[in-house]
């Protein structure tokens, strides 16, 4: 009752504000009203939910209730300045790829003016496509792109490498961009992409962005990786750690290999006995998360980017096996002999892992569409088969 009587006595002025005749001082009221009674009530699980909810209604503003005496409440407060959306330039590496190709699309169509670093022109035309401006260069060669990312707001970096000098490729490509965004004279996002495998085998145990690291050996070197961007995190220049889980739809990545084997062999591969979880995200959902920690004020801070779905291995596998015309036979391979195919990494594909995402519901107002691999098998087979096409053509 006395929480009621708060509410009342502050709703008049907020009725009059909201039916002002500009748009944005409605937005505001609305906005302002939510953020008051969830203040009032003391609801702050039940001020994340309504807040995301209606995070698009209200003009993209990040709303989130935070005690008055949290030591981020006034990191939060701070988070409110600025409503409207401003277009900016963002440099992408590995703008041709699985990953890259998706986050280069949500920017353009977000309305920000991207550049795509690829290799070749041919390359540069797909880009193109999406309204995305080639850069033609590599990360080897920092004179092929310094002048562009230089001029950009944003630098996302994307790209991968799989040579036995993989992980000295990232640390000298991190390097060098981060050194880009110092020069510029703009204010200056960096965000660089990591990955759920680093937490290691969770079990039945949920973990996030402040659980222990257990990274199997594939992926040692990556939580130093990612404390040097964490570490270059500053006034100047904001930087944040992106951590996808397996990432489907599109051409597929890891998924692709459960249609190619079932397509081909008559039965989806896994490694392991299936029994296991993978957490995973679909890769428009992952690109949506990347233009909001763009926009975002955040930095220093890691984002896990996992949808909800907890289907296991296997049913994911034999869900691809019934869309490729397999049956849903699915062969499971032991991990032992699965390393002479696919090396250290074969540990990874048997992790058994439940990440939470919260913590980008929470501050981004990110909300993963997609209900899981098994629910859309059938249109991501359409979508990796015309990939493979398409990448056979070229």
């Amino acid at each position: 009752k006395p929480q009621m009587a708060q509410i009342t006595q502050i709703l008049p002025a907020f009725n009059r504000r909201a039916t002002c005749s500009s748009l944005s001082g409605r937005r505001e009221a609305i906005g302002d009203i939510c953020e008051s009674i969830c203040e009032i009530c003391g609801f702050r699980d039940f001020a994340v939910a309504l807040i995301s909810g209606l995070r698009e209604l209200v003009g993209r503003r990040a709303f989130c209730y935070i005690p008055g005496d949290s030591p981020r409440a006034a990191e939060w407060a701070a988070a409110k300045v600025g409503t409207e959306r401003r277009a900016m330039k963002v440099f992408i590496t590995g703008a041709s790829g699985y990953i890259g190709s998706a986050v280069a699309a949500a920017f353009a169509r977000a309305g920000h003016d991207v550049y795509g670093l690829v290799r070749s022109e041919k390359k540069g035309v797909l880009l193109a496509r999406s309204e995305v401006r080639p850069v033609v260069g590599s990360l080897e060669q920092v004179a092929t792109f310094s002048a562009v990312a230089e001029d950009c707001h944003v630098i996302i970096h994307c790209a991968t490498e799989y040579s036995p000098n993989a992980w000295e490729f990232q640390r000298n490509s991190i390097d060098a961009l981060i050194n880009s965004a110092r020069r510029s004279r703009l204010a200056r996002k960096f965000i660089s992409t990591s990955g759920v495998w680093v937490y290691g085998d969770t079990g039945g145990a949920i973990v996030d962005e402040t659980s222990p690291l257990n990274p199997p050996a594939f992926v040692a070197p990556r939580p130093a990786i990612d404390e040097m961007v964490l570490r270059a995190n500053n006034d100047a220049v904001k930087t944040t750690v992106i951590r996808p889980g397996c990432v489907y739809g599109g051409g597929g990545s890891l998924t692709a290999l459960w249609f190619e084997s079932a397509a081909k062999e008559g039965a989806a591969r896994v490694v392991g006995d299936g029994n296991s979880r993978w957490a995973m995200v679909h890769r428009e959902d992952l690109a949506d998360l990347y233009v909001r920690a763009a926009e975002s004020p955040w930095g220093g801070e890691i984002f896990n980017a996992t949808d909800r779905s907890r289907f296991t291995v296997l049913e994911c596998a034999r869900a691809a096996s019934l869309a490729a015309g397999a049956g849903g036979t699915v062969h499971c391979v032991p991990v032992e002999e699965a390393k002479k195919m696919f090396g250290p990494m074969a540990d990874c594909l048997a992790l058994d892992q439940h990440v939470d995402a919260r913590k980008a519901v929470r501050m981004l107002g990110w909300q993963p569409h997609h209900g899981g691999f098994v629910d859309g098998a059938t249109r991501y087979f359409t979508a990796w088969k015309a990939a493979a096409g398409e990448g056979a053509r070229d």
